[in-house]
This record gives C-alpha cells, structure tokens and sequence, in this order.
C-alpha cells in the first residue's frame, strides 16, 4: 500500500492515484480550453501516490478567472472553470456575458474537415476571439490579430460578414444578414461594436474613406423595375444591403444601380423609418424602398438620407408618380378587384392604361375625379380607379368624355339592361355597379325588386354643380340599406331618368284602365300648373337662396344706409342683386303670361287633339275638334287671363317698391352680361323642356328662364351698380318694403294655384266623359281592341311624362321639373290650407271682441 508523497496517508487499495496526472484540456472538460494553464501534478506516474485531497490543493489557473482547483479531484474526475462555463451559457442565451466586448452568432462555422455548424463568435475583454460551436465540438480561439474580416455574398446575391483563419485549419464563420432569425439574435446590444469590428472591411468593399465609413448601414431594400413602358421587372429583394451615403450618392455593396439623390423623381418617408423614392434609369420607371435593418447608435439611415432628399420632391401622393411625362399608379380593376401596377399616358381623346406586368392594353376613353381619386371605363366594360395628384386628374379628364349615359346591352328575353359603375362617397377606391331593368335593379350583385322599396335620392356634393352624390336606398327582410356615390351630375340624372322610367313602366303594366285615368289625369293637371307657374317658383328659389328675403330684411332693420355701405359690402351685394334679380323678371313676367293668354289655350287643345287621334282615330278627332276648340279657348284663355289680373295687381306693388333703385343700375351692363348668360344657361333648340313636350314661343318661358339664372349669376359683381351711401341707403328702403310685399305675393299665389288645379281638375273630368261618349259609340266587338289600345296608349304618356319630369328646368341649373312641381304641390296642398285657415280664425278672434 502506497502513501501520499504530500501528506504520507496511505492511499488504500480504492483510491485514485493523481501522481504525474496531466490535466486534460479537451473541449468537453473547458468551455474555453484556450484559457487554461498546462498542468502536470507532483510525482512519477506509476511509481509514486498522490491523494485526491491533495491534488485538490495544488493551483489550477485559467488566464482569466485565476484558480479554480478547490477540492475537485475525486475518482479520476478534475475540476472545471465556473467563470468560464458560466460566460459560456450566457453567450447560448445570445447575450453578452462579463468579460466579453461583443458576441456574433453566426450561420455557418467550418473547417477543411468539418462539416458546418452553426455557433458562435465572440471577442473577449483580453482581446481574444472565440469561436464555438452550437454542439460544443468545435472551438477555436486565439489573438484578434490572427484572425481576418471580410465582406462577401453568398449564393442569393445576400452579403455576409466572414471571419476567417487559415491556421487553424481554414477556419471560416459567415454571419448572413438575410436570415431574419439570425438577425434578431445578433440584436443582443452588441452590434455597435461586432458592427465595428468590420468597418474597415466594409469602407474598401464600398470604396469610401475609413472616415465615411462610420456612416455604413445595414439595409433591406425592394427595387421594382417598370420595363419597356409596358411591363414590369421585380428584381430579387435584397434582404440586406450595405449602403453608404457620400457626396450625395448611395453607395451599395452589392453594387446596384441606384441613381444618385439628384435624379430622384420623388420619395416620401413612411413612419420615420421606410424611405421610399423613385427615379429613372436609362428612361426606365424605377421604384426603390429602403428600410434599415440593424439600427446602430450612429445617425440613422432614414435621417440621412432624409437630410439629403430635397424637400420639394417629397411625394404626398404614395400611390403614383409622374416619369417622364408618364403616370405611374396603383390601380384597382373591377370586377376582379385585382390591384396592379399601371403607366396611364394621355392619348387625344383617350387615355391609355398599360397593365403591368402581363403588357395588357386599356383604352379608356369616359370616366370622372372626384378628391384626386380617378374611376374610368374601358372599352371592354373594366372599370379602373386610382388614386392620383389633383393635377394628374385634371390632366387625364381633360383627355376623355365625362360619362353621361349608362350604358346597355340586350337581355335574353325582352328589353335591355342599362348598367353603370360610380365611385363611392366615403372610399373613392370602392365603386358600386348598379343596373336596372323593367323588373328592378341589382346593386354590387344583389338583386332588387320594386317590391323592395328602392329609392334614388339627387344631392348637391360639395357645391360643386358637375358633380352630385346619389343615395341609394332599399329595404331587405326589415332591414334598411343604402350606398352613397359620387357621379358626374349628368349621368347621375341620366340614372334617375332611367330608374324612373323603368319604375313608371312596372307600375303603370299594373294598373286597371280608370287608375291609368287617373294618373294620367294627374299629369296633365302637373303639366299645366308647370307651363303656368315655372317661372315664379323658380324665381322664388333664387331669391331665398343662400340668405332668405327675411332674413336679409331682419339684418337689415339694425342698421343705417351708411353703416351698409360701409361695414357689410357682403350683405348690400346681396340685397342688390335679389332687387335686381326681381325687376329684370317683373317684365319678363308680364310679357310671358300674354303670350300665354294667347298661345297657351292653343297648347291644351293640340293636346286633347293628339289624344283623341291617338285613342281614336284622326276621323273621331276631326269632327270633335270644333266643338273642343270652343269649349278649351274660351275656358283656358279666361283662367290665364284671371291668373294673370291676380298676379299683375301684386306685381305692381313689388314693382313699386324697387322703382327707387333703378336710376342706380347701369342698363347697358346688365343687358350685355344677361345676354351672354342667356346663351351659356339656354337649353338645347333654344327651348325649355316640359313634362310630355317642349313648350317655346318667341320672348316667352325659355327667355325668361334664362334671363333669370343669367341675373343670378352677376352676384359676384356690382360693376352694374353705383355703389354709394345714397344707393346703399336706396337699396336698404326698397328691400325692406319689398319683403313683405313678397311674402304676400307668394301666399296669393297659393290661392291662385289652387284654384286653378280645381278648374284643370274639372276640365278633365270633361274630357274623361267625352272619352266615355266615344267609346261608347264603338262596336261592341271592336270595343276590347280599343279599350286595349287606350290602355298602352296612357302606360306609355304616364311613362314619358314621369321619365321627363327628371329633366332640368335650365341645362346646369341643378333645378328638375320634378323639384318645381314638388313646390307647386306644397303650396296648394300645405301652405294655401294654413294661410286659409289662419284668415279664418282670425276673423273669428275678431268677432268674439266685438
């Protein structure tokens, strides 16, 4: 039995003999074997004893954590570094231990003989570099120095950080800055100093100065390419780039052909951190974003670059941009709802629309803007819509029509399908097709009946008079839906015109031959209040437009003839140009209510003429036509003469009451101005369309119509005014007088047309009874066929005259006849019945005092 050549125990037969032990500095007993002192313990191996307690006493020194041997000896097992395993799970958890200036994961460790790991890199506070593998078989260490940095690109054209030493048996280490995950790790609050560790490889690959090379970034960039003006080229993305910014160029490893900031076209900075800009190489639309992948402490790449992009090109607009007289957009096709890259370029009378990348070619030649946003229509029934600058949709609308009809095509079975696309109101990039038929209508593919209460409702947009918004209601299994759109006002009267035309002919095709009758009836007796009273109500709109009559007069009342003149030029315009507006038409208005005492009788009778003829046969009608001349002449000419007694006694009063003012207006401006509105406002064939016909006569209703918006439209100007104290205090006077006047005006007038409806109402009951005189004298095997005949004869009137009653009174007016008659409906139904009514009680308020 052996003893201790330390302490003299004696060893026992089971002890572990350490004499001459050496300590064994492999990879699985040293997580960094480099720092590990060559040990060889006292005594002659296989001659001499030394126990495990005293092996345990004997020093062990790691270079960097001094010595760790406290008693770890036992059963042949030596002790380990604590410090060094511990900095070594730490470095697993990508963090950077004590001790460590940076770590590096990296992709891909290897060797000649090895096949590649993924590890670690990492540099300590001793200057040391460490390589380890994941699966700690590999470690490599040695001074900086020994070790070499490049910059190199692996097989997706993605670069690399590589680390390399070919002693140790061509070591190489790639960290790859496209894998996302590898990324993420490498974020461990040491990348400013690994990031350093390659500057200078970085500076030579570039080819800045060592100086400039501190502006260095790591980038991800996308480069789309619009080729050959009719396709596009989607160039690999690069995950990661090297980018440098000197003497306004960007420099790229690898090399890329990016134009230098000069060139660019326009860029926008998304959220502080994505900068995009486009430009163009050899006329070639390019389309470069960059966003920053590794944001070091340094000045970041958006701020840089930002401090060299010109503010004036920034683009507000992201969606498209202007290349060399090109518009290069985002566009959206319907019905696919497909979203495309697209060059749109400007053609006499049409717009060309190249799809990118499949070449495919659009030609477009209607469509409209509304808020910079564009919807046009191809000719192969696609619809587009884009979002572009102000100016670019001035540009292109001034090379194609603004649509103004639906269009159409036939059906399998009978009739027609009349269809359109419009541009929603609140998501311009959202468009709405709505068609309709004799049966209903279907909106973005939902079909409706009439019996789903559809209704369409005109309103102005935004004050703009070529654009209006249309509401679309219906209700489905109790429940209320609606779109809202914007359209061209044109097409959207266009829509209203048809829905009402196809709405009026189902309704019509149900009715019985008496509730055609009726509404017929009805009709006619709209047709020749409008013809009678158009002109009034019209010309009562206009005054109480903006500020009404009242409360001109109520602002008005506070105030003297100079303080007008003086402090409120707004309201004095105002109240000339409604005194103006009056006493241009006052004349108008008398010369146009002879004519009708003379022509007017004239109209009915060609009317009735036209019917009969038409139910009957010119034969019946020629030998009625005696009898219904007298009966009609006579009859209408006595109720236009008695409207026209009651409204000439009013009028005079009004005209009585602006007489003061007219020394202040100059004639000769007036008369000149109102011609040339006349003929920007005069409808088509010089005439004014009616319900069921067109009404004209020489200085009658067209005239004066026009006239009227033509005096309306001078109230930007008082050139036609001598603007003074005196003409102010003038001007003051006569409105004030004239409210009232007017008021009284218009609750005579309520009378006046409710009277006549009476007498119209009667006249057709005459006319109902000459029908059933006539039929009557039919034979009776011929009466089916006539009854039938009638009938298609009144579906098709009430069918026309609904469709016309969507038509403008004055072409740009905004003003339907349907508007007018709703007015007209209102006095005589409302308002007459209340000032009735309110006479009458106060007359017996007064014979109770009595």
């Amino acid at each position: 039995m052996s003893k201790c050549i330390r302490c003299g125990k004696d060893g026992g037969w089971t002890a572990y003999n350490y004499a001459g032990y050496i300590l064994d500095k492999d990879r699985k007993h040293f997580s960094f074997p480099s720092r590990i002192d060559s040990t060889i313990l006292p005594g002659q191996k296989g001659k001499d004893f030394l126990c495990s307690d005293c092996a345990g006493k004997i020093p062990i020194m790691c270079k960097v954590h001094g010595n760790f041997n406290y008693g770890d000896f036992s059963y042949g097992k030596q002790p380990k570094c604590k410090g060094c395993d511990l900095q070594l799970e730490i470095i697993k958890k990508n963090e950077v231990p004590s001790g460590f200036k940076w770590i590096l994961p990296v992709s891909e460790i290897s060797q000649k003989c090895t096949s590649s790991k993924k590890g670690w890199v990492a540099l300590s506070d001793d200057q040391q570099i460490h390589v380890v593998s994941e699966d700690n078989e590999l470690y490599v260490s040695g001074d900086k120095k020994e070790f070499c940095t490049s910059i190199g690109l692996l097989k997706d054209e993605n670069p690399a950080f590589i680390l390399s030493n070919e002693k140790e048996d061509g070591l190489k280490c790639t960290f790859d800055f496209s894998d996302d995950s590898l990324l993420r790790l490498a974020m461990n609050g040491s990348q400013e100093m690994w990031f350093e560790f390659w500057r200078n490889s970085l500076a030579e690959k570039l080819g800045t100065r060592r100086q400039a090379s501190g502006n260095v970034h790591i980038i991800r960039l996308s480069w789309a390419t619009l080729s050959d003006r009719i396709s596009v080229k989607k160039q690999s993305v690069y995950k990661s780039l090297f980018c440098a910014i000197e003497e306004g160029k960007l420099k790229t490893f690898p090399v890329i052909p990016i134009p230098s900031i000069d060139e660019v076209v326009c860029w926008r900075n998304t959220f502080g951190e994505l900068i995009e800009f486009k430009s163009a190489l050899n006329d070639i639309p390019q389309i470069f974003s960059f966003d920053e992948i590794i944001k070091l402490k340094e000045t970041k790449f958006s701020s840089q670059l930002l401090k060299n992009l010109p503010k004036s090109k920034e683009d507000t607009n992201p969606a498209s941009y202007n290349i060399n007289n090109m518009v290069v957009s985002e566009i959206t096709c319907f019905p696919e709802q497909d979203m495309q890259i697209a060059i749109l370029e400007t053609q006499q009378n049409s717009l060309i629309v190249n799809l990118l990348p499949n070449k495919k070619v659009l030609n477009v030649k209607t469509g409209y803007s509304c808020n910079s946003n564009l919807i046009a229509y191809t000719d192969c029934k696609k619809v587009i819509t884009a979002k572009l600058t102000e100016e670019n949709c001035k540009i292109i609308c001034s090379h194609i029509e603004t649509p103004s009809v639906m269009s159409s095509i036939a059906m399998d079975g009978a009739g027609q399908l009349f269809f359109t696309s419009l541009m929603d109101k609140d998501s311009p990039e959202r468009v709405h097709v709505f068609s309709c038929t004799n049966i209903g209508c279907n909106i973005n593919g939902q079909e409706l009946k009439h019996s789903d209460q559809v209704r369409l409702e005109k309103k102005q947009f935004n004050g703009m008079s070529q654009l209006s918004e249309l509401r679309i209601y219906w209700e489905r299994q109790s429940e209320s839906h609606s779109v809202r759109c914007v359209a061209p006002t044109k097409l959207t009267d266009a829509i209203l015109e048809r829905w009402e035309t196809e709405r009026s002919s189902v309704e019509a095709s149900q009715k019985t031959l008496p509730q055609l009758y009726k509404e017929y009836n009805q009709c006619k007796k709209d047709n020749l209040l409008y013809v009678l009273f158009v002109d009034i109500f019209l010309l009562n709109r206009e005054l109480n437009s903006g500020l009404t009559l009242n409360e001109i007069a109520n602002e008005l009342s506070g105030m003297s003839g100079t303080e007008l003149y003086e402090n409120h030029k707004d309201l004095l315009k105002t109240a000339t140009n409604k005194i103006l507006l009056v006493s241009e038409i006052i004349s108008n208005l008398k010369q146009k209510y002879e004519y009708l005492s003379l022509y007017y009788p004239y109209y009915v009778l060609q009317n009735e003429s036209d019917w009969v003829s038409s139910a009957f046969g010119s034969e019946v009608a020629s030998h009625i036509l005696e009898d219904e001349r007298t009966k009609v002449t006579q009859s209408y000419r006595e109720r236009v003469r008695y409207v026209q007694g009651e409204l000439r006694r009013i009028l005079g009063e009004v005209e009585r009451c602006i007489a003061p003012t007219k020394s202040y207006f100059n004639r000769d401006v007036i008369k000149s101005t109102t011609s040339s509105k006349i003929a920007r406002h005069i409808p088509a064939a010089g005439q004014a369309a009616m319900i069921g016909i067109d009404f004209a006569v020489t200085g009658g209703m067209s005239s004066v119509l026009v006239g009227m918006f033509g005096i309306g439209a001078l109230g930007k100007t008082l050139g036609f005014f001598q603007e003074n104290k005196e003409s102010a205090q003038s001007i003051k006077s006569a409105f004030e007088e004239l409210t009232p006047w007017w008021s009284l005006f218009m609750n005579s007038l309520s009378v006046i047309v409710y009277e006549t409806e009476q007498f119209i109402e009667k006249d057709n009951v005459r006319c109902m009874q000459r029908d059933k005189l006539l039929l009557d004298r039919v034979p009776e095997a011929q009466k089916n066929n006539y009854l039938k005949n009638m009938t298609q004869l009144l579906q098709k009137k009430i069918v026309r005259e609904k469709h016309s009653s969507q038509l403008e009174v004055i072409q740009n007016s905004g003003v339907t006849i349907d508007l007018i008659l709703n007015d007209i409906t209102k006095i005589r139904e409302i308002d007459m019945p209340t000032h009735v009514n309110g006479f009458i009680d106060s007359l017996n308020f007064t014979q109770r005092r009595i």
